[in-house]
């Protein structure tokens, strides 16, 4: 890094001072070790009828930066987190899609999760892949629905039934893409519209899982 840029680093650290969302660091918004630490693994977490790839457990360094993103208005961290979700979307297609065009559909959040945090962070994590993707926005949220985070998973499968609409898609094959799967109510949900809607839904991926969600 020249003189310029390092000055320009610490001026700014000044103005609008960061931390690194996985240790805390000071004046780093994502410190080397914990970059190194956001080293995918993906497996895939079988849901019933719907085969899902995680880049990762949702624990430690991956947690954390992810809790960042989301609730920390840090939208740039949606880079390194597509770069774990690159490999859990080729071990999707290598293990359960097979070849063909597939349509990267994000798991829509509420209204009020987009405007607290200001953007859609699954289209994000979409746009930042490796090899770049374009989100295909076929699913919304009908009727009144709140933000699953923090519900039980009684509470989650309860919302299940009716929770997305999705545009009419005959012929369409969708890979589900969504930030963590805990429950996996969510991204079944999801996929029980878009088949409603006429899609294939041939897989989904995530992130991160958690422990829970594996024991499915």
């Amino acid at each position: 890094m020249g003189a310029g840029a390092e000055a320009l680093r610490a001026a700014l650290a000044v103005v609008a001072p960061v931390r690194c969302a996985g240790c805390g660091r000071e004046d780093e918004a994502l410190c080397p070790s914990c970059a190194r630490a956001l080293r995918p693994d993906p497996r895939i977490r079988p849901l019933p009828g719907l085969a899902v790839a995680a880049a990762a457990e949702y624990a430690g360094t991956v947690r954390a930066v992810l809790l960042a993103m989301k609730a920390g208005d840090r939208p740039a961290l949606c880079r390194p987190l597509a770069a774990m979700l690159g490999p859990a979307l080729d071990l999707l297609a290598r293990e359960v899609t097979g070849p063909g065009e597939v349509d990267l559909v994000p798991v829509p959040s509420t209204a009020a999760a987009v405007r607290e945090r200001g953007f859609r962070h699954v289209d994000r994590l979409i746009a930042a892949l490796p090899r770049p993707g374009r989100p295909h926005r076929a699913l919304r949220l009908s009727g009144d629905n709140v933000d699953q985070a923090g519900l039980g998973r009684a509470a989650r499968f309860a919302q299940r039934r009716a929770a997305f609409v999705c545009r009419p898609s005959p012929g369409r094959r969708f890979v589900l893409v969504d930030d963590i799967v805990t429950s996996g109510a969510t991204l079944l949900a999801a996929a029980d519209a878009a088949r409603a809607a006429g899609a294939d839904v041939v897989g989904a991926a995530v992130v991160a899982s958690t422990r829970r969600q594996e024991n499915l």
